[in-house]
């Protein structure tokens, strides 16, 4: 929250003491990826087992239904209930089109992992019930985002829907194949490659490489994964998790750490930079209106599903309103 407000204080709506913030967003993001990375690091085989259950059941479910029922609810009467109970203008809330429809519910059906997981790391439940089930989820949305995008055409292009399908059902299949091919390669570099570069490195006895080689390690997998088409955080979660059954792991891990702390309070000072404070003022019966609309839907539909995935009802709940 401190970082937040800094942002808001010190961004284009207050003191204009950021103006471009194109650089620290970069420099954030790249926070964002080492909190990945660090979450790899800490994966024990055991806990990536039932993290998988979690991302494949919870997660696809959760995504699929949370981006159905927010794509419905301009159909069903969310516009009028904030023009007639929030006071909002016809003109911001009005939603007619099923493309734009489906765009906001995939959105809103997809959470910060930054936000999240910072949350629970302070909290010291990374390990617990929620803690996984939220990961799970979390992971599970970054790989979703790829089919969201290719199948946007299909409700873009509704005067041509068959077209539309076969070019998406296309892609969708290079992009899949691209992505288990490029994957299943960055696996076998880092079981084959990787623990023989750490090797060299560390017996050079040079503390400088060696933090260079984590900050490069984390790099290059975020990158070469957003190349094949997948999220960057995807690619550094992988590449911790490549090193969490070698030597190096509690090493590594306490070398990040002060990058990932500093770059990570860049991300949320970004964020909070990017708040349009005038617009909140003007609209804050509707964004209010938005939020309780959205944490409701949200968190009701992740903690039903939650509860069929073996959680108990108060974890269940917790995963729910964490990842709302």
């Amino acid at each position: 929250l401190g970082f937040l407000a800094a942002g808001v204080v010190l961004g284009p709506n207050g003191f204009k003491g950021l103006k471009d913030l194109s650089d620290l967003d970069t420099l954030g993001e790249i926070g964002i990826l080492f909190l990945l990375f660090e979450q790899g690091l800490e994966l024990t085989v055991d806990r990536l087992q039932s993290l998988f259950k979690f991302a494949f059941g919870l997660g696809t479910l959760q995504v699929a239904l949370t981006t159905a029922a927010f794509t419905a609810v301009p159909f069903l009467g969310g516009s009028q209930i904030l023009e007639s109970v929030f006071g909002a203008s016809q003109d911001l809330v009005s939603i007619k089109q099923l493309d734009e429809a489906f765009v906001i519910g995939a959105a809103l059906a997809l959470s910060s992992s930054a936000f999240v997981l910072k949350i629970l790391q302070e909290k010291g439940q990374l390990g617990s019930p929620t803690g996984r089930a939220a990961l799970g989820v979390l992971l599970l949305q970054d790989i979703a985002v790829v089919p969201l995008l290719v199948l946007l055409p299909i409700v873009e292009l509704q005067n041509e829907v068959a077209t539309a399908a076969e070019g998406a059902s296309q892609d969708l299949g290079t992009l899949f194949g691209t992505a288990i091919g490029g994957v299943t390669a960055l696996l076998a570099f880092g079981y084959i490659v990787l623990p023989k570069i750490f090797n060299a490195v560390a017996g050079a006895r040079s503390f400088e490489t060696f933090i260079a080689l984590c900050l490069l390690t984390v790099a290059a997998a975020g990158t070469f994964t957003k190349t094949i088409g997948l999220s960057d955080t995807l690619g550094a979660f992988i590449a911790g998790i490549l090193l969490a059954e070698t030597n190096y792991r509690t090493q590594v891990e306490a070398d990040i750490q002060p990058f990932r702390g500093i770059l990570l309070g860049l991300f949320f000072v970004t964020t909070g930079a990017s708040v349009d404070l005038p617009l909140l003022v003007q609209e804050w019966p509707t964004a209010l209106g938005v939020l309780i609309g959205l944490i409701s839907i949200k968190a009701a539909i992740t903690g039903g599903l939650a509860t069929n995935f073996g959680l108990s009802k108060g974890d269940a709940v917790r995963t729910g309103l964490l990842l709302s």
